[in-house]
């Protein structure tokens, strides 16, 4: 999955992937297993 978000400038892709996952909690719950995560702030 590929998310381009203001919220993540200023923060270390750890973070990010941590916020994407967090918001992804639901599916992760029912049974997605791993996903590929490409977080970026927009002009990155």
């Amino acid at each position: 999955v590929r998310v381009v978000s203001p919220a993540f400038a200023g923060i270390s892709r750890v973070a990010r992937h941590r916020l994407v996952t967090d918001a992804l909690a639901d599916e992760f719950s029912t049974g997605l297993h791993a996903l590929a995560i490409e977080a970026r702030a927009p002009g990155e």
